[in-house]
């Protein structure tokens, strides 16, 4: 493995396909995540395909809270939840966009960790939070998940969220937008190299238009961030740390 982004969205792309197909043979891998149930079960067979590429089975915030994921989805993943070792990306929203469905957000956030809390395989889940950071621990120590794998996609909580996180345990995906502000670039001095991991979060939004190199730029840029603030070490760390998270095979490629 050259790197893994442990946190993207290739099915948001019309044909995803070539991404995946170039990736793979230029040994990046990837956890994709998916932000419905349905996404997940169209996308399942195409990306497990290829080497190298493993799938979350999402239910992200912002499609709760502009009513995209009604009561169908959510029994979708709480079907499908015991049997994926992936999930993601779930989480809670309560920036100003999504502050009026908190409620609505906060209901269906519990289903789905209840979910996850079934007897079944153990999983590897990468969590949106935005103003929410306190409020996403609390409900996963309430739901009893922690043993489970927890990813912070993209952290943008306070320090001192920040500090329960990694005395908790948590892993941190860092990404080009947040190591853009001087928080973020902050906040990457603060995670234990054991724990931090690479993503682009690419696609940005369904139907985007996206090629390979663009694709490729985004996270080889990342990893030099991550190189020249923390030294290549931590660089490789964080690809031995994603490589035994989704179960792939360092030098050769799953």
């Amino acid at each position: 493995m050259q790197y893994v982004d442990m946190h993207c969205h290739p099915s948001f792309l019309d044909a995803m396909s070539p991404l995946l197909e170039r990736a793979s043979r230029n040994h990046v891998g990837m956890f994709a995540n998916t932000v419905l149930p349905s996404e997940y079960v169209d996308a399942r067979d195409s990306v497990e395909s290829f080497r190298g590429m493993r799938l979350g089975l999402g239910l992200h915030p912002w499609w709760v809270a502009q009513g995209k994921a009604d009561d169908r989805e959510v029994r979708l993943f709480e079907e499908l939840a015991p049997q994926c070792r992936y999930i993601g990306e779930i989480g809670l929203d309560f920036g100003k966009r999504f502050a009026g469905e908190r409620e609505e957000q906060g209901m269906v956030f519990r289903r789905v960790l209840a979910a996850c809390a079934q007897p079944g395989v153990p999983h590897v889940i990468s969590f949106h939070s935005s103003s929410a950071a306190s409020v996403v621990m609390d409900e996963v120590e309430r739901a009893g998940l922690s043993d489970a794998i927890r990813i912070f996609h993209w952290f943008s909580g306070s320090s001192d969220e920040l500090m329960r996180a990694r005395r908790s345990g948590w892993y941190f995906s860092v990404g080009e937008r947040m190591l853009a502000t001087k928080r973020g670039r902050a906040y990457l001095q603060a995670i234990p190299e054991d724990r931090l991991l690479l993503e682009t979060d690419l696609p940005s939004s369904p139907q985007s238009k996206m090629d390979y190199d663009g694709y490729y730029r985004s996270l080889a840029g990342v990893a030099q961030v991550v190189a020249a603030e923390r030294g290549e070490r931590v660089v490789q760390r964080a690809l031995e740390s994603s490589c035994k998270l989704l179960e792939l095979d360092v030098m050769n490629d799953d």
